[in-house]
């Protein structure tokens, strides 16, 4: 290019006019995706995109394939009623209705039980094989020296070594008034691990006794290992072992949610089968989560709350199955280009002349559309939606301020042409 030439010379000013016309948008790119960044990363954020998210996925009805059925309790029986209840339903949802595993995620620590215990346990007596693919879910305490939330841990492979500083104490199934009750065989415990934003997003396969070297399975791993025990499903069982890993969550998993009155009786015969055309279709072969949203001390789900804890329990057991203890780089990957993807099409929209005007409405489909699809999928996206709701909330901040700047450039010079 000859810089004497006034052909080159006005292609070189062409080439600078189009840089510095694209200058701003560039800026407003960089700007943005810096923001998203350090936004998508703050604990309040994460929070309410979390509830955001879940919120958007339930109204439009997504749900996860797989092996996993959640079952609610929200009928309020009396104590006694509970307990004959519950002694009759447990074994009609495991021989009636053909559950592979089921788990009771329901907090029977507290005194009174002594009934559905003893029948409990005379119905394992006759039923051992059924009755072991029941497992109970605890509560624990702990020593002091478990780290607070927000602090990473690293899982002991043995709980001999040194570095099973984190030690808990599980609490009975049943408490009696002498703390003599049969105690079921099969028990996992309740224990998750969040994040410094308050959010579960892994837990560890088993944790360390407080009083022995033993470990402690917990309760979703031991779902996993039950279902994995007696149906070798190779699509989901090929990585289960005994080994201890940290199962995060990778993809949020939205079980189909079941009435437990839908199955069986909750009024008249309490626990007896419902009449229905094919009473096995649903569970068969299943991880079953039984808990009971009913609001009291004494029934409610023993990990992270109600329906949202029994959530967290068939995600945590269906990303270890999908991912068992596999690395991180695929699934870094995957996230690393879906961002890069939902980064372009974003600034895209919000920057070509053409779609900027409609960019928020048509985010706000992409948003839904995308949490459709991602409830469908099994894939690696961790947190991908938190970086994505938080891109479209700074470009969308963007538009704002340059629909106001524009507004109120505008009026200015409307006043000074009046004056």
């Amino acid at each position: 290019m000859n810089p004497n030439d006034p052909a080159d010379q006005s292609r070189r000013q062409e080439i600078y006019r189009k840089i510095v016309s694209w200058s701003p948008a560039l800026a407003a790119w960089a700007v943005a995706i810096v923001a998203a960044s350090l936004i998508s990363h703050w604990p309040p954020f994460q929070r309410i995109s979390a509830v955001v998210s879940d919120e958007i996925s339930r109204a439009i009805g997504a749900t996860s394939n797989g092996p996993i059925v959640v079952v609610r309790l929200s009928h309020d029986f009396s104590k006694a009623d509970l307990q004959q209840f519950l002694a009759q339903a447990i074994p009609v949802l495991m021989n009636n209705y053909g559950v592979a595993a089921l788990g009771v995620d329901i907090d029977f620590s507290g005194r009174g039980y002594e009934v559905l215990a003893n029948d409990f346990a005379a119905w394992t007596q006759q039923d051992a094989s059924s009755a072991n693919r029941v497992v109970w879910a605890v509560r624990y305490q702990s020593k002091t020296s478990v780290p607070p939330n927000g602090e990473e841990v690293e899982p002991c492979q043995d709980c001999a070594s040194s570095c099973a500083s984190s030690r808990l104490l599980p609490l009975p199934v049943f408490r009696g008034k002498n703390d003599e009750l049969p105690e079921p065989l099969t028990q996992g415990l309740a224990y998750a691990w969040s994040d410094l934003s308050g959010v579960t997003r892994f837990s560890f396969r088993f944790v360390c006794h407080q009083d022995t070297t033993s470990p402690l399975e917990t309760f979703y791993f031991k779902l996993v290992e039950t279902y994995c025990d007696k149906y070798q499903e190779p699509q989901y069982c090929k990585e289960v072992n005994h080994t201890q890993s940290t199962t995060r969550l990778h993809t949020w998993y939205q079980p189909k949610v079941l009435s437990l009155c839908q199955l069986v009786r909750c009024e008249g015969e309490l626990g007896t089968p419902m009449p229905l055309p094919n009473p096995s279709s649903a569970l068969f072969h299943k991880i079953v989560i039984l808990y009971s949203d009913v609001e009291g001390d004494d029934e409610h789900a023993s990990l992270g709350g109600t329906r949202k804890g029994a959530e967290v329990v068939a995600s945590l057991a269906m990303n270890e199955m999908l991912y068992g203890s596999s690395g991180q780089t695929a699934v870094e990957w995957v996230k690393i280009g879906l961002e890069i993807g939902v980064t372009l099409l974003l600034a895209t929209l919000f920057h070509f002349k053409r779609t900027e005007q409609w960019a928020v409405l048509l985010t706000g489909i992409l948003f839904v559309a995308y949490l459709y699809i991602v409830g469908r999928i099994s894939t690696g996206i961790p947190d991908l939606r938190d970086y994505a709701l938080a891109l479209m909330l700074t470009f969308t901040i963007e538009v704002w301020l340059k629909a106001t700047w524009h507004n109120l450039f505008h009026a200015s010079r409307a006043v000074a042409r009046r004056e």
